[in-house]
């Protein structure tokens, strides 16, 4: 096994453990299919809210890396991408679409491990507006350098336009 393929399980391994340390979801069962998944929202007030106050960010570069197909997943991905753009950040979407979110639960946050305290108060704002919106997220440690990244989207990856923030939208949380 190569470095970065350790580099990779361990990102997995890291963001599994945001599932198993949801008690929630823990106890839980599996997500049901989509037409049993009450879909997570953010109404034009809150996205309105959100977008006030993650302004003082913009222009924060933000990838938002979808875990799984489902269309609760992706569509919650879209609009957190579109709440982030009124905001007036840069996001970019990266579906990971395999049909398994690798043990993700709902919304882990990293600040880039490289970039300035911007990024840090960047990600917290974004924890706390998801969550007043009642959107399990969670703020974690900075993530490092980018050889998942690079290694998962290979053509797509850009080394000189690293995110801010990095965001996953795992499953909903039950």
């Amino acid at each position: 096994m190569t470095g970065s393929s350790r580099r990779t399980l361990g990102l997995i391994a890291a963001l599994a453990l945001f599932a198993v340390g949801n008690a929630h979801a823990a106890t839980q069962p599996a997500t049901p299919p989509d037409a049993a998944v009450k879909a997570r929202t953010l109404s034009a007030a809150q996205r309105a809210a959100m977008a006030k106050d993650l302004a003082r960010f913009a222009p924060v570069r933000a990838d938002i890396i979808v875990f799984g197909d489902t269309k609760e997943i992706t569509e919650f991905g879209a609009a957190v991408a579109d709440t982030l753009r009124q905001a007036g950040w840069r996001p970019k979407l990266w579906p990971i679409a395999r049909g398994i979110a690798y043990g993700v639960v709902g919304v882990p946050i990293f600040a880039n491990g490289a970039g300035d305290d911007k990024a840090v108060e960047a990600a917290a704002a974004l924890e706390t507006d998801l969550r007043t919106a009642r959107i399990t997220a969670k703020k974690f440690q900075s993530f490092p350098e980018d050889t998942v990244m690079k290694e998962q989207f290979e053509a797509a990856w850009n080394e000189a336009d690293v995110a801010d923030v990095r965001l996953f939208v795992g499953l909903k949380p039950e």
